[in-house]
Order: structure tokens, then C-alpha cells, then sequence
């Protein structure tokens, strides 16, 4: 598994995000930027106007390159993955910098023809443009006295070639080749590849989704994300989708593959068991549960102190490790709390069973508990709480279990 604590603090991290409009992304802009996305001094992007790194700003500096040509639909607004990609990789590494090279052209293709295209085979057009840009980046972070690495490439692109037969039946082949140019010239044999499938409904011709899989699949250091539940306005993921998006990429990116309970639990009512218990101080019913938007809400009413709901994972592989995680929004009195235990009422400590793994910060507002645990046996519960002597809702959004 991806670690990327390990490496060294001389060793700056470079990641490459190209493609087309869903790199972009086309439709996202600076008023639907996340309120968590803010401006921190050490998430740069390289800037093709003055050739340097800037401090990177999601809806303000994030369009790479800033000139749309070739038709391309970009405005300066516009941002992608790399916002909550580059935010989880500085929850998980506070140390390091993260140095962002984007180059993403609304409505580019992969096949070469006239006019400039993606192609490694192509002279002086995306690809060398790329190429040129990481070499710059690169002498600039050694002039820092950093050893510049280019950790991963992210290629979400294929819209445009699934909508012609040639250009699609060429991608099987176009494909693998550019992946493997990538590697050569950009990167490095131990670069991870990450390679978006486009949705669905892009695909008049059905060859490019194929080859993605294929080509996700085609050795240890690749792999590809399925993008079909992430949200759309007008077949671009919209601010919602891109968020996915970037948390699929960094989880992708760290090695964790496999995703318990296929991937993100279904935040529905009807999938979490109310719990019923009415020892101590805590009292609960499946009334407590409720969905909203795609969120599971725990409210407390008057005579609890504690809602909750539980849902069992199986399967697990004993001695592995699982990383859990949540999106939170809370009031100033209710505490939300996450839990896996082996005890399937998930109470927790405070009713004599295993320990609270994680707990929100103790402030209003949204906020992800994230965290880790190792299988000691082949049965778990995941529990979300509202724990509090107070009414009120908790809101749990994107529960997952990732494993190795």
C-alpha cells in the first residue's frame, strides 16, 4: 500500500491532473467551492501565464491552463478534483507540500488529426505541452533544494473520442500508449497512474469505457475510478461530483482499492438498524433515523440522549487494516460520533463495550472524522451517534469503509 509519509521531507511531491472538461471541471465555479476548501501556502499549482507555482486557489487560479484554446469551454472559475484531492493529501501529511501540475482542455480528444489532439505521437500540442510544463516545475522545485517526484497522473479524458467510431475504436490502442509515454517522459516507472472511466452517458460508442477498465487493470501501479454515481449538471460532474471525484482519487491513490459493502454505505434510512436500548442513559429507536439529500440524519428528541444507528460489514480480513470515514455537519450542543465495534448495538465505551474509534471536534458546522482500525474478527458494525442531552440533528454524509 501507497504511503506517502514514508517518503522523504527532501522529496517535493508532484501530481499531475490532465484530461479534458471533467479535469476541469466545466461546470464548477467559485461560489460552489466547499467552505473547508481554503487557501493553505503549501497546496501549490503550476501557473502557465508566469511559469512558476502560486498558492493555489479552487473557483480563482484552478483553471490550468488559463487560456481555453482550440475551442476548449473553460472559464476562469472553474475547478476540479485536485481542490479535494490536494485537502485530504494535507489532513494526512501536514509536513508536506503539495505541488499541482493541471492541464485539462474542455472537449480535447486522444486520437491524432488535425489540429492539436492528446496523442504522444502528436508534435507540440497537449501532451509536449505537458511534458514542458512538468520539466519546468520540476527545475523550480529543485532550485528550492527539493527533490522534485511525480507521485501521480490523473487522467480523466474520453468524452470527446467515445462520440466518434474511429476515434473510439483507435482508443484500445490510443490508450495503453499514452498511459505508457506518461510513465517515460512526464513521470516515472514508479508514478502512479489513475485513470477516470467516463460515464455512461458520453458513451455512443461503447470502445473507451472498455479500454479505461483495461487499461486501470493492466498492472499494480494503475487504476481506475468508476465515476457513474458522481453528481452532474449536464453530464459535467458539478460541485458535488468533483468532491467525489477528488475523494476517490486520494483514496485510490493511498492503494486502498477495494472498497468494503461496495464502496460508500447507502446513506438510506432503510439500510441502518435503529438501535433499541434502554440501559443507563441511553435511549434510541429506529425513529432517530432519516435521510435527506443523500445524508443520513440522527436526531435526538426530547427523552434521548443518544440516536443511533448501526450497520454490519462482513467479510473482513482478520490482522488488515480498514480505514473508516465520515462527513459531518453538526449544531453547537449535539456531538456526532462514528464507531466500529464488535458489538452490534455499537454503543461504545460508555456502555462497556470497545472504545469510540473517532469523535467529531467538539465545534459546530461540518467537518470528516477519519481513522483506522485492524480486523480482529470477521464481523463489524459501523455506528453513527448523536450524543447529546439536547435535541437536535446530526447530519453523517459519504460513510465509507476502504480496504487494503
Amino acid at each position: 500500500m501507497h504511503n506517502p509519509l514514508l517518503f522523504s521531507s527532501r522529496e517535493a511531491d508532484i501530481f499531475v491532473f490532465a484530461g479534458q472538461s471533467n479535469t476541469q471541471s466545466n461546470v464548477t465555479t467559485l461560489e460552489g467551492v466547499p467552505a473547508y476548501i481554503v487557501s493553505d501556502p503549501k497546496v501549490l499549482i503550476w501557473d502557465y501565464d508566469t511559469s512558476a507555482f502560486i498558492t493555489y486557489g479552487a473557483g480563482t487560479n484552478s483553471l490550468q491552463p488559463t487560456t481555453q484554446i482550440d475551442g476548449g469551454s473553460g472559464s476562469s472559475g472553474n475547478w476540479g478534483p485536485e481542490a479535494e484531492f490536494s485537502y485530504r493529501m494535507r489532513l494526512l501529511a501536514p509536513a508536506k507540500k503539495i505541488f499541482i501540475v493541471k492541464y485539462a482542455i474542455g472537449g480535447s480528444r486522444l486520437f491524432a488529426t488535425t489540429g492539436n489532439d492528446w496523442s504522444e505521437s502528436s508534435s507540440s500540442e497537449y501532451f509536449t505541452n505537458v511534458e514542458r510544463a512538468i520539466n519546468a516545475a520540476k527545475l523550480a522545485i529543485f532550485r528550492q533544494g527539493l527533490i522534485p517526484r511525480v507521485r501521480m497522473i490523473l487522467w480523466m479524458q474520453g468524452e470527446t473520442d467515445a462520440g466518434d467510431a474511429t476515434w473510439d475504436a483507435a482508443y484500445p490502442t490510443n490508450l495503453p500508449n499514452v498511459l505508457t509515454a506518461m510513465r517515460a517522459r512526464w513521470a516515472g516507472s514508479a508514478t502512479k497512474i489513475i485513470v477516470g472511466r467516463i460515464n455512461s452517458a458520453w458513451a455512443t460508442f461503447p470502445n473507451v469505457r472498455l479500454a479505461q477498465v483495461t487499461a486501470g487493470n493492466a498492472g499494480p501501479l494503475n487504476q481506475w475510478l468508476d465515476t457513474d454515481a458522481y453528481a452532474l449538471t449536464s453530464n459535467h460532474f458539478n460541485d458535488v461530483g468533483c468532491s467525489q471525484f477528488g475523494r476517490d482519487v486520494f483514496y485510490a491513490y493511498l492503494g486502498f482499492s477495494e472498497k468494503v459493502v461496495n464502496g460508500t454505505f447507502t446513506v438510506d434510512a432503510s439500510s441502518w438498524s435503529g438501535v433499541t436500548y434502554n440501559g443507563g442513559a441511553f435511549v434510541s429507536d429506529s425513529s432517530c433515523l432519516s435521510q435527506s439529500a443523500g445524508a443520513l440524519l440522527v436526531t435526538n428528541v426530547s427523552g434521548h440522549s443518544i440516536g443511533g444507528g448501526v450497520q454490519q460489514i462482513a467479510g473482513l480480513t482478520i490482522g488488515a487494516t480498514y480505514r473508516v470515514k465520515a462527513t459531518v455537519t453538526r449544531n453547537d450542543t449535539n456531538a456526532a460520533k462514528l464507531a466500529v465495534t464488535v458489538d452490534n448495538l455499537g454503543l461504545g465505551s460508555d456502555f462497556g463495550g470497545a472504545d469510540y474509534l473517532y469523535n467529531s471536534a467538539d465545534v459546530a458546522g461540518t467537518g470528516v472524522i477519519n481513522g483506522s482500525f485492524v480486523a480482529a474478527a470477521g464481523s463489524y458494525f459501523v455506528s453513527v451517534k448523536n450524543h447529546s442531552f439536547s435535541d437536535g440533528v446530526v447530519s453523517f454524509d459519504d460513510i465509507s469503509v476502504f480496504g487494503p
